[in-house]
């Protein structure tokens, strides 16, 4: 099995670094990834907002040299959370 993924897009907002257990350091941003197709009804193209999460060393360097507006590119691997509200997934 493959989990491989490539993503390009714009930053959304500044990235936000925080460290957790053991001085471990996660950068969190989220992309805007237009869509390759215009939308049958509006004739627009749609977006994605995609939430990202960067650990260890790049999350610092994407911290420090990334900003809102920029267009990054990421590859790495898909990872899915469910969080239950109120008895409900």
């Amino acid at each position: 099995m493959i989990n491989n993924v490539i993503i390009v897009g714009r930053l959304c907002h500044d990235p936000v670094l925080n460290t957790i257990d053991e001085g471990i350091t996660v950068c969190n941003l989220t992309l805007a990834v237009t869509r390759p197709f215009k939308d049958m009804n509006t004739g627009e193209y749609g977006t994605d907002f995609i939430n990202v999460s960067l650990w260890f060393g790049i999350s610092k360097i994407a911290h420090d040299y990334t900003s809102k507006g920029d267009i990054i590119g990421i590859k790495g691997r898909l990872t899915s959370k469910t969080k239950e509200i109120n008895g409900f997934n």
